[in-house]
C-alpha cells in the first residue's frame, strides 16, 4: 500500500491512537512533542496494514540514540533505512508493513 504523509492534529493527545477506519489513516503524521530527543523533534506516523503507529525517534531494541535517520520537512520527510513494522507469527506467516518513506510518500 502507497501512503501519502500528511500532517493532522495530534488525534490522542497524551496517547497514541489506533490506526482503525474510524481513527487516523495510514499516512497522517503529528507532532509528539513528549518523544522529543535533545536535536529532534519526534512526529508519529500512522503506518499502513494495521502497522500501528511509528515515531521518528525511535531507537533500535537495545539501543539509546534514534535509529532512523530523518531529513527533510514534515511531510516531506525521507527516513532511512527502511522501516520494519511486520511481525512473524507461529503459523509462519508475516503480517505488518515493511517499507520506505521517501519525500513524503510511503511505499512498500
Amino acid at each position: 500500500m502507497t501512503a501519502i504523509l500528511r500532517i493532522i492534529d495530534n488525534p490522542a493527545p497524551g496517547r497514541t491512537p489506533r490506526v482503525t477506519p474510524d481513527g487516523v489513516e495510514p499516512g497522517d503524521m503529528w507532532r509528539c512533542p513528549e518523544g522529543d530527543v535533545p536535536g529532534r523533534e519526534c512526529w508519529c506516523i500512522a503506518l499502513p496494514e494495521h502497522s500501528g503507529v511509528w515515531r521518528t525517534t525511535e531507537s533500535v531494541a537495545g539501543e539509546t540514540a534514534p535509529g532512523w535517520g530523518v531529513s527533510g520537512d514534515p511531510p516531506l520527510i525521507t527516513v532511512t533505512p527502511s522501516i520494519d513494522a511486520s511481525a512473524r507469527f507461529n503459523d509462519g506467516s508475516v503480517r505488518g508493513w515493511h517499507g520506505f518513506i521517501t519525500n513524503g510518500v510511503m511505499t512498500p
